[in-house]
């Protein structure tokens, strides 16, 4: 729980801001003992959390965000030399009416931005003196081509798991075209890839995640029964017949037993499906973070087994049979109350398991849906499974239908305390992610790549990484297992994309 302020921790919070404490952290400047005590001073301080957020995602932003030596021209010729000005001219509080670029050219923030204190400070000590805005480009006159949606219905084979192949779905992405939700009007947003055709099939990235050795807190048996479980029920109740959900509830329990049994008090990184769009995937994804959250936080043994059932069905109504009158928008919004209504209807589930299915999409501000429930009115394991979901549905990308940008999804949610949910569960949610979440794919100071595995519970910067990749790019023969905590003068320079990674692998 956050602590009412005294005169002490106002003074460490100034400190935090005037010493650059979190860059500091980020950068491994620090002791362990001064680690321990900022990091424990962050956990309980609701200002620095949403502080910590806001500088490791800009900073993350800035390293990653680049433009070629081309681009860098083009976008010279597109602007007015006249609009530099020196960065203490940017005005806290407001909004980006353009990208801001460097005197380079590079783009370090994208249109739309709330600059604020975190970001200058940041953007100085990154050696940015002189900023301009891009100019505004007119749209070509030219037709753009309607997008059809389609909607696949088929059959789900499931791969035979392996030693190094992890129990995935095989399905093909179902669109070209992906479309990024964003639920707060808080956050930086930084300029993302153009939308293009996958060129690699997901199944390489199965291949691509085979290599990282990674600890099992669920069995593969565990995974696939559970798995068809959800396909048999949920395609039964599609096509509006029968169901006997008792199938689903012991898979449900099976997960939660097999998680609650393992030692470890974070998320392993192929203990997720960590593939797929489809349902089936996300419902199991957000069961596992659910109940590693619920873990953490020392929830009762029944509370966390009903809550578990509530997890892997929670998105049931959105496989209903829809009524005439429902359509769009209305239909998904609608899908929280029908769920509910569904399983009341079945008897056998109690009111805090449905409780929890009807305020999944629910807000601590107010804002969500379906009644606008908000604050103290939203339970623990509710909020608890609010997170869990929305942070699966911020990693997935239906384009190649993999999983990924796994850093910015979890910035989201650190940036959110009072407003997706309540700040002690941010605050659970970093201990159990981390700042760099399971299936990261990172570059380290020293340069090697790899794949962050699992967060540390007590030192959210510093996660376990199995390295693949040398400093000259390429390939480890056999992947080297690390720990951050255990190197000195070494930490994670940058997030990179996983996808351009496959991308490279796989060339059209």
């Amino acid at each position: 729980m956050f602590m009412k302020k005294n005169i002490k921790q106002e003074s460490l919070c100034k400190r935090v801001v005037d010493d650059g404490i979190i860059l500091s952290l980020i950068d491994g400047e620090l002791t362990p003992e001064q680690e321990n005590f900022w990091l424990e001073h962050i956990r309980n301080c609701r200002e620095c959390l949403a502080l910590a957020a806001d500088v490791v995602w800009t900073d993350a932003g800035m390293r990653s965000l680049s433009v070629s030596q081309k681009g860098r021209k083009e976008l010279d010729s597109m602007m007015n030399p006249q609009l530099s000005m020196p960065i203490e001219k940017l005005k806290i509080d407001e909004e980006l009416p353009e990208d801001l670029l460097n005197e380079s050219g590079e783009m370090l923030l994208a249109k739309g931005t709330k600059i604020t204190h975190a970001i200058i400070d940041i953007l100085m000590r990154r050696g940015v003196k002189q900023v301009r805005l891009k100019q505004e480009e007119k749209p070509p006159e030219t037709e753009i081509p309607k997008i059809e949606e389609t909607a696949k219905q088929s059959e789900l084979p499931i791969v035979e798991p392996t030693r190094h192949t992890p129990f995935i779905e095989t399905l093909e992405p179902e669109s070209e075209t992906a479309f990024i939700s964003q639920d707060f009007r808080e956050g930086f947003f930084f300029a993302g890839e153009i939308t293009r055709k996958p060129k690699f099939h997901f199944t390489d990235y199965a291949k691509f995640l085979g290599r990282i050795p990674h600890r099992e807190a669920i069995k593969e048996e565990t995974k696939r029964q559970a798995f068809r479980a959800l396909v048999n029920s949920f395609d039964l109740l599609h096509n509006n017949m029968p169901v006997n959900l008792e199938e689903v509830r012991e898979a449900a329990r099976d997960v939660v037993n097999e998680i609650l049994a393992d030692e470890s008090k974070t998320v392993s990184l192929l203990d997720m499906l960590l593939v797929s769009s489809k349902i089936y995937s996300h419902s199991f994804n957000t069961l596992v973070i659910f109940t590693t959250l619920c873990k953490s936080l020392n929830f009762d043994k029944n509370d966390i087994l009903s809550g578990g059932e509530a997890a892997l069905m929670h998105d049931i109504g959105r496989v209903l049979p829809r009524r005439d009158d429902e359509h769009g928008i209305d239909l998904y919004r609608n899908h929280p109350m029908r769920g509910y209504r569904f399983l009341m209807k079945q008897g056998t589930y109690n009111e805090k398991m449905l409780t929890i299915v009807l305020n999944h999409h629910e807000r601590f501000d107010g804002l969500g849906f379906p009644r606008r429930v908000s604050g103290d009115k939203l339970g623990l394991l509710d909020q608890l499974l609010i997170v869990a979901n929305r942070y699966d549905q911020a990693i997935t990308d239906p384009i190649h239908d993999v999983k990924r940008d796994f850093h910015r999804a979890a910035q989201l949610i650190y940036q959110s305390p009072g407003i997706l949910v309540a700040p002690e569960i941010v605050n659970a949610f970093l201990n159990v992610m981390g700042i760099y979440p399971p299936g990261s794919y990172v570059k380290l100071k020293s340069g090697e790549e790899g794949i962050v595995r699992e967060a540390n519970y007590l030192r959210p910067f510093q996660p376990k990484i199995t390295l693949i990749r040398t400093s000259e790019g390429r390939d480890l023969t056999e992947p080297i297992d690390i720990d951050l905590r255990e190197l000195e003068n070494n930490s994670i320079e940058r997030c990179l994309d996983v996808v351009a990674l496959l991308d490279r692998e796989n060339p059209v």
